[in-house]
C-alpha cells in the first residue's frame, strides 16, 4: 500500500513501494517461491480497497503474508494504540477521518486472522499525534537493501519462522 499520488512524499513513495517490490521478488526467486502481489496505490488508495485486499486473502497454512505500507502517518490525541494511523489520503483537501485511515495494529490484526505461517507487517510512516481527538509527517525511510545476502539466513526468515511480526518506522 503505497501513497503515491499525494503531491508531497508521492514520488518518494513510488520509488519506496518499487524498491520493496524488487526486494521481494529477489527474495522469491533467490528462494524459489512464487510471488503474489496485490497493490493498493495512486488514486486507487482508500480504506475500504485496502479492507477490501486484506479480506480477499487467503493465505494457506505455509504462506508467508508481508503487507508494506508507505506514506503518510499519524496519531490522533485520544489513540491509546502505539502504532500510527495509516493516512489513505492523496488529496490534501479531503478531510481526515475514521474513513480515510487504519492503524499498523488494525491491518496487522486483518492478516493474523487469515492463518497464513508467517506474517510480517511494516509501516514507513510518521506517528505524531494531529492535535485531534478522535479515533478514527513528512520524512520517509528509504527501503535499503544489501545484493551480498546469505541465503541459509534469507531461507530460515522466509521459510522456517512462523509468527508474527509488526514494525513501525515512525518519529
Amino acid at each position: 500500500v503505497a501513497n503515491t499520488a499525494i503531491s508531497d512524499i508521492g514520488p518518494s513513495c513510488e520509488l519506496d513501494k518499487k524498491r520493496c517490490i524488487s526486494e521481494m521478488q529477489s527474495v522469491t526467486d533467490a528462494l524459489g517461491i512464487t510471488l503474489k502481489q496485490y497493490i493498493v496505490d495512486g488514486n486507487n488508495l482508500s480504506k475500504s480497497n485496502v479492507e477490501s485486499t486484506l479480506d480477499n486473502l487467503s493465505p494457506g497454512s505455509n504462506d508467508i503474508v508481508m503487507f508494506f505500507y508507505t506514506g503518510h502517518g499519524f496519531r490522533w490525541s485520544n489513540q491509546t494504540d502505539q502504532y500510527s494511523s495509516m493516512d489513505f489520503r492523496y488529496n490534501p483537501y479531503t478531510q481526515i477521518s475514521t474513513e480515510t485511515c487504519m492503524t499498523v495494529t488494525e491491518v496487522n490484526n486483518k492478516i493474523v486472522s487469515r492463518g497464513a505461517r508467517l506474517n510480517i507487517t511494516l509501516a514507513d510512516c510518521c506517528n505524531s499525534d494531529i492535535g485531534v481527538n478522535a479515533r478514527s509527517l513528512d520524512k520517509f525511510l528509504t527501503s535499503r537493501s544489501d545484493p551480498n545476502y546469505d541465503e541459509k539466513k534469507l531461507a530460515r526468515l522466509f521459510l522456517n519462522a512462523k509468527g508474527n511480526v509488526m514494525s513501525c518506522a515512525a518519529s
